[in-house]
């Protein structure tokens, strides 16, 4: 069976409705099923009002098909669709009129007639690839096309008989002289058309892997952990098309032609992703850990806490019970005599044993350093105090009654030595906590809760204290951070998803181009027909070109004259790339992002009239605690000026930090090091320049909220500037201030820690280039052998190694290997200055080459490889952190980074930017501007 079917009944009456129009459209309505209301097809269209106007809308074709096919192991399934439709549409208002440029004579109306076409098709496949992948593929295309002609009609005609007189003037676009006949027809007013095409491919390819190994958990019993990996790679094509062609008669010099209107519009759009994925699953082994923590971290009570911290009240509390059980009523009637001046009271008991112990328990709180180490005696120390309060005779009258003296002392000593017995037990149990923390430190537990070192580090420094100072306020801080951390270990350990480890690494790539062409004009019916016909058969093909040749050649027959034309292109290339590790909870990210636009103008001819291009590298680091981002961009801009074209380049970007764990202290280290790279000064305290809130909570969020930024700008006239230096001047500056931030920022760093960056470059300089030229030459020459490409420092390229003379091992951490990754992001920095350099010249070299003439394509073509070579360079410098982790090397408050600051401030220097160099700023909540935080 067809997969596209037409009902031959409606075949008969479209043949019987082009014989004789008037007589055939009812039937072929019908035949149809168009819905329409046969009085009002009748009726004159004068007469209709506007809620009457009739929309007939007919699908002459509407079939699809689908198959479902299985071949070498694929499943494929296929479908298609397809329409064709008629319509007649209400008589146009003033506005369409107006849009349209059409003016119905008195008397008359214009109704549109209508075809629409739309065509699709689609092929999906899917495959698997052994037991863990699969594989998949589509394809899809579609095409939408729509004509519309405007035909005059009377205002006492109906609908029928206006639909059947416009029959004759449906004509097809491209039939230029068919269209020139009908323009002096006052009753046709033209057409207008709107294609749309698109094609559509995808192919896919996935494949996830998992295993259980099998380990012993920290609590004896076997344990399983989790390992997975995984890819993802997809591709993705997009073309297309489109048209908007527009034809209406228009009179020139006595003569009837064609006024012609197109747009047209050809799009390409390529996409490509790889995401790879790794993942180990410890939940098995954390519940070993959780067990284990359980049996052997006895968890401690408030009750004894508060007893270590507040040892006065605790004692107070055990003398008022023991004073109450010792002491005799008549005895008690005297000592409210003595306190209150009256004999017992209802509540006198209460109000005496308050009396009494409150001032003990001030006194002891504050004495918890002599009770601990018992260099007092608790009994003397409270004698001493009740006598205090009574007074010296009333303390002897009553402490000469026997009965209170030995209930007093006995409560005493039993507070005390409870006290005293309890900070040996807890003391103890300090020292047993102690013990395991130091054993543990290297067995699989510290492994797993590495992220969690923090609290067994402050652990560790409280019970060091222990050892000299046994004091019970040391005992009771060493007690609430073991507390803490056991707290925090086993909520870690209690959260499946801290009891995962992952990695991400993903890179996308996207590709898209958009050709376009504006064209007006007009064609006579006179003159060189041929060259008529093949300017507006290119034009009606769709084609985007160069049309100067045909212009001139139908412009010169004097058959067509030139309103406007212009060719325009626009291209972007983004690339991006992100690492996300997932550590127990915690997320550690890095991504780059690269953009390189281009965007062209010129006329039929090629004469190139505007170009802008530009290349945007941002790189961000960032985790928990803080969230570091690098942005650089260069700027290409040609303008024609006075009638003369001028090129000009500018630069942009920033540095900035955020993040919760900003704090003064961060910002004072930034500020500090970036001055102490200017020669600049700075204020000792720059939160006299930000006057953060005095309130501890509220100075946190301010902190947590401060935005510190650094903006970069080279204009036009800067550029110039830097661009008329001389090359070794450049690359001389960018050296200097290279070692500068070189040896500030790996000072005493793995690598350099007896020596320094500069001092190991000049070595190695003098090594290879002996006797060659001065010691800056020498080291230029030697940073001149790196090649360009990254260089891990855990996985150096050992040619290159061997190539600049330094000795590392693939796979191995060595001096030699951070050695090689830092001088070969420094060969990186000064290559990015010779680019960046060069980049006028070169780029003028493309743009204003005699003649500027070509289609807008080659023009992106001659440009986009110096464009990708200036990514290159400035992703070199374009660095927000050293680490993936944004903790920095060998430091938790890294600011900027070398490579950063080398650009920066090789920048400031070459073109004289004042104040010095470019302003670091800091901005908080609520601040209307930016602070600056140097002085000038």
């Amino acid at each position: 069976m067809p997969l596209l079917q037409v009902d031959p009944k409606l075949l008969d009456a479209a043949n019987a409705f082009r014989r004789n129009p008037a007589a055939g459209l009812p039937p072929l309505l019908a035949a149809v099923g168009a819905p329409h209301d046969v009085q009002l097809l009748v009726t004159p269209l004068g007469e209709l009002k506007n809620e009457q106007q009739p929309e007939l809308s007919a699908k002459l074709l509407d079939a699809a098909g689908k198959t479902a096919t299985t071949q070498l192991g694929w499943e494929w399934s296929a479908q298609a669709d397809a329409s064709l439709g008629l319509s007649i549409a209400p008589m146009l208002d003033a506005e369409e009129n107006r849009q349209l440029g059409i003016a119905p004579a008195d008397g008359h109306v214009v109704m549109s007639y209508g075809a629409a076409l739309s065509l699709s098709a689609g092929l999906s496949g899917q495959q698997r690839i052994g037991a863990w992948g699969q594989a998949s593929a589509n394809l899809s295309a579609g095409t939408d096309a729509r004509l519309w002609w405007y035909v005059q009609a009377e205002n006492r005609a109906s609908v029928v008989d206006a639909a059947a007189d416009a029959a004759r003037y449906w004509l097809l676009p491209n039939d230029l002289e068919g269209l020139l006949r009908l323009a002096p027809d006052p009753m046709f007013w033209g057409l207008r058309l709107d294609l749309k095409a698109q094609l559509t491919a995808g192919l896919s390819v996935g494949a996830k892997a998992g295993w259980t190994a099998w380990t012993y958990g920290l609590d004896g019993a076997r344990a399983g952990v989790g390992l997975s990996v995984g890819m993802d790679a997809r591709l993705q094509l997009q073309h297309q098309g489109g048209m908007r062609l527009h034809v209406r008669p228009e009179q020139r010099g006595g003569a009837w032609g064609l006024k012609l209107e197109l747009e047209t519009l050809d799009a390409h759009d390529e996409r490509f992703g790889v995401t790879l994925s790794a993942g180990l699953d410890l939940r098995a082994l954390a519940a070993s850990a959780e067990r284990a923590l359980r049996a052997g971290w006895p968890a401690l009570d408030a009750g004894r806490l508060s007893a270590l911290t507040q040892p006065g009240t605790a004692l107070g509390a055990q003398l008022g019970e023991l004073l109450r059980a010792k002491i005799a009523n008549p005895e008690l009637e005297q000592l409210a005599l003595l306190l209150f001046g009256q004999r017992a009271l209802p509540d006198v008991e209460r109000q005496l044993v308050d009396r009494l112990t409150a001032p003990l328990v001030d006194a002891l709180d504050n004495a918890s350093q002599q009770l601990a180490s018992q260099s007092a005696d608790a009994a003397q120390l409270a004698s001493d105090w009740m006598e205090r309060l009574l007074g010296k005779a009333a303390g002897d009258t009553l402490l000469g009654k026997p009965s209170v003296a030995k209930a007093a002392n006995a409560a005493l000593k039993a507070a005390s030595s409870a006290l005293t017995a309890e900070l040996k037990k807890l003391d103890g149990e300090i020292q047993a906590a102690q013990a395991k923390v130091k054993a543990g430190a290297s067995d699989a537990l510290d492994k797993l809760l590495a992220p969690l070192g923090a609290f067994g580090a402050r652990l560790n420094e409280e019970l060091a204290k222990l050892d000299q100072n046994p004091v019970s306020t040391a005992i009771a801080k060493a007690l609430q951070a073991y507390n803490d951390a056991r707290a925090g270990l086993l909520a870690a350990l209690s959260e499946a998803k801290k009891a995962r480890l992952g990695i991400t690494l993903s890179e996308q790539v996207q590709r898209s181009r958009n050709a376009s062409l504006a064209f007006e004009g007009w064609f006579g019916p006179n003159g060189d027909r041929a060259a008529a016909q093949r300017l507006y058969q290119a034009l009606c093909s769709g084609r985007i070109g160069l049309l100067g040749e045909l212009v001139d050649a139908a412009s010169a027959g004097g058959c067509f004259e030139l309103g406007s034309g212009w060719l325009s292109e626009t291209s972007k290339l983004v690339d991006s790339e992100s690492a996300l590790l997932s550590l127990f909870g915690r997320d550690f990210s890095s991504s780059r992002v690269s953009l390189i636009g281009m965007r062209f103008k010129a006329d039929l001819w090629g004469h190139l009239s505007a170009a802008d291009a530009n290349v945007d590298i941002e790189a961000v680091t960032k985790n928990q605690w803080l969230q570091r981002s690098v942005s650089l961009g260069v700027y290409v801009s040609l303008a024609q000026r006075d009638g003369q074209a001028e090129l000009s380049l500018s630069l942009k970007g920033a540095y900035a930090a955020r993040g919760k764990a900003t704090t003064k202290a961060f910002v004072q280290h930034v500020v500090d090091d970036y001055a102490a790279l200017l020669g600049a000064r700075t204020h000792r305290d720059v939160g006299l320049l930000l006057n953060p809130p005095v309130a501890p909570e509220n100075a946190k969020a301010y902190w947590r909220d401060l935005v510190l930024t650094l903006p970069v700008a080279l204009n036009a006239p800067a550029w110039r500037r830097f661009e008329a230096l001389d090359p070794a001047q450049v690359q001389a500056c960018f050296l200097a201030h290279g070692l500068d931030c070189l040896d500030q920022y790996y000072a005493g760093m793995a690598g350099f820690s007896h020596t320094s960056p500069s001092e190991v470059l000049k070595e190695l300089a003098d090594e290879n280039f002996k006797g060659g030229g001065s010691q800056q030459a020498r080291m230029l020459a030697y940073l001149g052998l790196y090649r360009p490409g990254h260089v891990s420092a855990r996985n150096p390229d050992l040619d290159a190694a061997n190539r600049v003379g330094i000795a590392v091992q693939s796979g191995t951490w060595t001096d030699g290997s951070r050695r090689l990754s830092v001088f070969h992001r420094f060969a990186a920095v000064l290559r990015c200055a010779r680019t960046l350099h060069a980049a006028g010249p070169r780029l003028r070299a493309i743009l204003l080459a005699e003649p500027m003439q070509g289609p807008p394509a080659a023009f992106r073509a001659g440009i986009e490889p110096l464009l990708m070579e200036i990514r290159d360079a400035l992703e070199a410098v374009a660095v927000a952190s050293e680490t993936m982790s944004g903790i920095g090397i060998g430091t938790f408050d890294e600011g900027m980074t070398w490579a950063f600051n080398t650009f920066i401030l090789a920048m400031a220097d070459l073109i004289g930017q004042l104040p010095p160099g470019f302003l670091l700023m800091a901005a908080g909540p609520g601040d209307a501007q930016p602070v600056p935080l140097l002085l000038s």
